[in-house]
């Protein structure tokens, strides 16, 4: 089962001359530890981001999590609250951390209002991965 699927996302600003497409029939089945968003300005990324984050509506489009539709022609159908705290995390530049906490405890800081057994340590967890992910993508410098 993909964790992710999304078909024929459209979303668009501005209505006549001042409209703008940010997604035009998007597809995508990332695979599973996809998490990255890669582009130049203006393409869109954060857009997409947000719609498959559930943050912002599509105007048109299909989605999926874990087999279970989400989105029906950009409608929701499912509840969206519940899935953005039991299944979806951001993690968001260094401008939005909490400044009087360390990374980890603002990491924590959402996942202690999230259901489950153990959300700190899957935030614990997820924050290892992300460390050694940004290690192992940062060129090494010799001197």
């Amino acid at each position: 089962m993909e964790a992710l699927r999304a078909e024929h996302l459209d979303k668009r600003y501005g209505a006549d001359e001042t409209e703008v497409w940010a997604l035009r029939d998007i597809g995508l089945v990332p695979a599973r530890r996809d998490r990255r968003a890669l582009g130049p300005s203006g393409a869109g990324k954060s857009t997409l981001i947000k719609v498959l984050g559930l943050v912002t509506r599509a105007d048109h489009g299909d989605l999926w999590m874990n087999g279970e539709r989400v989105l029906d022609d950009g409608a929701p159908v499912a509840d969206v609250g519940e899935l953005r705290r039991s299944h979806l995390g951001f993690v968001f530049q260094k401008a939005n951390l909490i400044p009087f906490l360390s990374r980890g405890r603002t990491w924590r800081s959402p996942a202690r209002s999230a259901s489950g057994s153990r959300p700190c340590a899957r935030a614990d967890e997820l924050l290892a991965d992300y460390q050694a992910s940004a290690t192992a993508a940062t060129p090494s410098r010799t001197r």
